[in-house]
């Protein structure tokens, strides 16, 4: 007997159905990465490690001394010029790879490897502006919550998290993506919420193990090569920023399956 007839039976309105246990969505998370993490790879590493190349730059134009104040102003200008244009080019990568990242997540058994970025890029390439316009507009909505004594802020971040999914996945324009991410959340938030705490506490806890361990290698490097306070205090810039790579080689992907999930099964809930 189903659960409708039952309800009827009692005279109690059908349980709500639940979605994706916790312990289940991280082993599901930790099971679709071990299997697929050299695709996320291939996608991210070429703008983390421009990214990388950048601060370096960054780091040897405005850090070393006497660096800058040798060179003619028109140089200066140029230069200024080229680490403009690169960081803008560099975001736009970033975005198409985001948004790379997304169409994977649709078919993991597609091929992502160094010889058909250009094919990923060529796909994401349709939705560039709308994510672009997404990501501003549920920023806005967060900092206007979070204004307002941080609870709407709360509330606006988890009601409009899905709006990108539905723009990819689902196929909505960029005005119905926010109506429809309210949709699945609505009736859901607090598990939402929950599961978005638990990820976010496991990333949390593994930055502070591995920053931790990462910072006591800086120091020990400093130490023992006599190093100076503002050459230690480069020496930690730099290591971190070559962190940061790895953070976002392991911790973006999942991240995004991981929320994936919850999407999902907030669709197959809702049957819809």
């Amino acid at each position: 007997m189903d659960q409708t007839a039952n309800s009827q039976k009692t005279g109690r309105a059908p349980a709500r159905p639940k979605i994706i246990a916790t312990r289940d969505l991280f082993n599901s998370t930790l099971s679709d990465y071990r299997q697929n993490w050299k695709k996320f790879a291939y996608l991210l590493v070429i703008p983390l490690l421009l990214s990388y190349l950048g601060s370096l730059a960054s780091f040897a134009f405005n850090d070393i001394p006497g660096t800058t104040a040798t060179w003619p102003w028109q140089f200066n200008l140029a230069a200024a010029v080229v680490f403009i244009i690169f960081f803008v080019g560099l975001g736009a990568l970033f975005v198409l790879t985001y948004i790379s990242e997304f169409l994977l997540l649709k078919d993991l058994s597609q091929e992502a490897s160094f010889n058909n970025l250009r094919e990923w890029y060529e796909k994401a390439k349709p939705y560039f502006w709308t994510s672009i316009g997404i990501s501003i507009v549920y920023t806005l909505l967060a900092i206007l919550g979070f204004i307002l004594l941080i609870v709407p802020g709360v509330i606006f971040s988890i009601f409009y998290c899905f709006a990108i999914y539905a723009v990819i996945f689902e196929g909505h324009k960029f005005e119905g993506s926010f109506g429809r991410s309210r949709e699945l959340v609505r009736g859901y938030w607090w598990a939402v919420f929950g599961r978005f705490m638990a990820g976010g506490a496991v990333v949390y806890l593994s930055y502070i193990i591995i920053g931790g361990i990462y910072a006591g290698i800086a120091w020990l490097l400093s130490y023992a090569m006599h190093f100076q306070a503002q050459s230690s205090k480069d020496l930690f810039t730099l290591m971190y920023d070559l962190l940061s790579i790895f953070i976002g080689l392991v911790v973006g992907p999942l991240s995004m399956i991981y929320t994936y999930k919850i999407y999902r099964s907030l669709k197959e809930v809702k049957n819809n």
